[in-house]
């Protein structure tokens, strides 16, 4: 994946889209100790959204193993990573747009909520 810059962040990132208008025309007059704190909350959220992400497209390959359309190897959480930044690439170079991934987002946690609560009873 490509170098991320704070831009990148906030079209990744799902924001409402005049807060993220605002940080991005505002970003470069805020003081060095604001635009620390807001890069650091970007890559703290990015990281964090990269995590669940890559969680939810795990159980998706998991998913696809026992139902015998994918073989389980070593490297699966790396696939599972890797398709996580392959979807923000879309993201950025404008192929998935905010509220189709949002809504990508909210389906996938809802068959891990029903998919946990099926494994527990």
């Amino acid at each position: 994946m490509r170098r991320l810059e704070i831009k990148d962040l906030l079209r990744i990132i799902p924001f409402e889209e005049g807060v993220r208008a605002e940080i991005l025309n505002e970003f470069d007059t805020y003081s060095d100790a604001l635009k620390y704190d807001i890069q650091k909350i970007l890559w703290d959220a990015y990281y964090e959204i990269l995590e669940q992400q890559t969680e939810v497209k795990l159980q998706q390959l998991m998913m696809e193993v026992e139902a015998g359309v994918r073989p389980l190897t070593t490297d699966m959480n790396d696939d599972a990573e890797r398709l996580v930044e392959n979807d923000f690439e879309d993201i950025l170079n404008g192929k998935k747009n905010e509220l189709q991934q949002i809504e990508d987002l909210r389906f996938k946690l809802q068959q891990l909520i029903q998919e946990s609560k099926n494994v527990a009873k």
